[in-house]
């Protein structure tokens, strides 16, 4: 539907219907060149592992932190400081992948992980897809590492999950190298 006579197009509401997440390991090959990310589908970098189910209340939470800009003497002069971006998801399951993210570790041969934290330093390359009613697709890539992870309280016949939250990290693989902290791409589909 187009914008109707009072500018209003409804079909530029997000409401999502379903969403997927995955990370690889910290690589330039696994960073989506720009027709790669506005394909109609995507076929993501071997290395891509998906982190499966997201709780029904665990999709994307978006937001960004940033401290008073700089203010200068002469009125009308400010500097905005460099923001902080992040998402945190509501991890249902709690497989291989999930462990991995949150302690920066891969289990031995018998399942077992020494834990040390919830927020190591490892660098990810993350890939996210939101799907909405009407068809149309945002996706998100860029670097990103693990600030915050709570673990549901346990509740009979309740999901146990894992709310962990990403922060988009400026990094030399993503955009100017700079300044940006993560790619995105919106996907209309055509009438």
């Amino acid at each position: 539907m187009a914008a109707d006579a009072k500018g209003n197009d409804i079909d530029s509401v997000d409401i999502p219907i379903t969403a997927a997440l995955a990370i690889a390991p910290y690589n330039e090959k696994n960073i989506l060149e720009s027709a790669a990310g506005g394909a109609a589908t995507v076929s993501l970098p071997a290395a891509y592992m998906k982190l499966g189910l997201i709780k029904q209340d665990g999709g994307a939470n978006e937001s960004q932190e940033q401290d008073s800009p700089i203010e200068f003497f002469q009125d009308g002069y400010k500097k905005a400081l460099d923001p902080t971006i992040s998402i945190q998801w509501g991890l249902a399951e709690f497989n291989e992948v999930v462990r991995q993210l949150i302690t920066g570790k891969e289990p031995d041969e018998n399942g077992m992980i020494a834990v040390s934290t919830w927020t190591p330093d490892t660098k990810w390359c993350v890939y996210y897809e939101e799907v909405y009613k009407g068809g149309r697709i945002r996706r998100l890539n860029g670097v990103m590492q693990v600030t915050g992870t709570e673990v549901d309280q346990s509740e009979r016949n309740a999901v146990k999950g894992r709310n962990v939250t990403l922060t988009w990290q400026t990094d030399p693989l993503v955009g100017d190298g700079v300044n940006d902290k993560y790619l995105e791409w919106q996907i209309v589909p055509k009438a």
